[in-house]
Formats: structure tokens, sequence, C-alpha cells
């Protein structure tokens, strides 16, 4: 996964310089459907302009499997914009499973097989094999950490509060483990998600940017790591 490391000190005099670690992640999904170009003419191919358009800049991409093949027929333009990051440099992309079904609520062995669907998708489409996961909702049973690792990936996101009543109190980057298998699970922060999106809707980064500083002055900060999913 690829991160944003935000120096929070360079906006304040009085915060120590302190690395915060800020994965942004951005979700695309549709239905395998005609609607995939009307999303793909209001958002996709807009958003991914003005992500190209700051190379310097790395972003993390889901895309659902029904929304490759939906593209393929009705807008290629997005895809095409995707594949120029990727050999950019800029994009990483992220597995999941095809349809976007939620993994707590559906059998394993269907999960096994909207992952392998979704892998083969990907690389059908991109070539690539990601070794991060996007876990659709961020929800969490431990019978998903053996499918998950077992596909070959290496990286889960999981909510604040799920890991919170696990024992979590800080958004280190934790792992997990299921007989042979591991992964390491990223926190999904709620709150950092309504306050990135309050910035982006209205303009007002003050909040975002006191919350990122605030914890950007805790101890071992810089072994932290949210994410905005």
């Amino acid at each position: 996964m690829t991160y944003l490391r935000l120096n929070c000190a360079a906006r304040s005099r009085i915060m120590p310089h302190m690395p915060l670690s800020v994965p942004l992640l951005f979700h695309f999904n549709q239905h395998l459907s005609e609607y995939a170009r009307t999303a793909s003419r209001a958002c996709y191919c807009g958003l991914l302009k003005v992500l190209r358009s700051h190379p310097a800049l790395k972003f993390n991409i889901h895309i659902s499997g029904t929304l490759i093949h939906a593209l393929k027929w009705v807008d290629s333009e997005p895809l095409e914009l995707i594949r120029d990051g990727l050999k950019g440099g800029q994009f990483e992309l992220l597995g999941s499973t095809y349809a976007q079904n939620i993994l707590y609520s559906s059998d394993d062995w269907d999960n096994a097989r909207q992952i392998e669907l979704h892998q083969q998708a990907l690389s059908d489409a991109f070539g690539v094999e990601p070794t991060a996961f996007w876990n659709v909702e961020r929800c969490w049973r431990q019978s998903l950490a053996p499918i998950i690792a077992e596909a070959g990936y290496r990286l889960t996101l999981v909510e604040d509060h799920i890991l919170r009543k696990a024992g979590a109190v800080e958004p280190f980057v934790f792992s997990t483990r299921a007989g042979a298998s591991s992964l390491s699970l990223i926190t999904d922060d709620e709150t950092l998600k309504h306050k990135f999106n309050f910035a982006a809707w209205f303009g007002r980064e003050t909040q975002v940017l006191y919350y990122l500083r605030a914890i950007a002055t805790r101890p071992g900060a810089e072994n932290k790591c949210l994410a905005y999913a």
C-alpha cells in the first residue's frame, strides 16, 4: 500500500516534528451495467485526471471486477488512466472481491471464489498482482485471515471500532494470525474519514489538519498509520 508521509509540524511552529503515515485510498465500484458510464463521466474520469495532474503524489486505488468489465464495454478511459498511473509509479491497486460482496456476511467458500475472480480481472486488465486487500465495509471475523492471506495478500483494512474492541488504543499497524496464516491490519479511521470529507466538500481543512497534528504529537507517532478509505 502506498503511504502519504505527512510532516505535520510543517504547518505548525508549536508541534514537534513527527512523521505520520496516512494512506489515501480511492474506491471505485459499480454493478455490471450501463450505469457505469454515468459514474465514469460524473466521477471517475475527472478524479483520475486530477490525480494524474499531481504525478509526485502517490495514491491507492481499488476498482471492483464488475466495474472493470463494465468499463470495457461502456467507457474505457478510466482504465487507461489507471494504467498510465501504474506505469508512472503513481498508483497502487488493491485486490478485493469481484462483485464487492461483504466478506463478513458471506460464506468463506464464496469469498475465496470472489477473491480469485477479482485477481483474474486485475491481471487481465492491468497485469498486476496486488498484495494489499480492500476489505469490503472493513468488517471482520477471524476465519477471513487465512482466505485473504492464502490468496497472496499481506495487509488489509479493518474499521477502528473493531480494532478497539480487540484492545487497540492507537492506530498502529497490527498483525493477526489464524493457523499458519498472518496478515497486517491497517486502521480505517472513521473520524479521519468524516473530517477529511468535511474538508473536501466545504473547503474547510482546519478540523482534519488539527486532528492529524494531534496524533502526530503523540508518542510513537512515526509508527502509527491511519487510513482514509
